[in-house]
């Protein structure tokens, strides 16, 4: 009973040791992550001459919505 307390001991110690590493954010960068769904969802409308009231083509745009 021992042996199996101690053993269950160990793993917990384990998993909480890793945890702080799988916790961490991404911060998410325009080119990798936010352009493509704009691009995909919002700039056949949100572009220059289209129907939409701003564009959202470049960072320097969007970055304001």
């Amino acid at each position: 009973m021992e042996t199996m307390r101690n053993v269950s001991l160990f793993l917990l110690l384990g998993l909480l040791s890793a945890l702080p590493y799988r916790l961490v954010a991404q911060v998410p960068t325009w080119s990798e992550q936010i352009a493509p769904i704009i691009f995909t969802h919002c700039t056949s409308c949100h572009r220059p001459g289209e129907i939409a009231p701003f564009s959202l083509t470049k960072y320097e745009e969007a970055v304001a919505w």
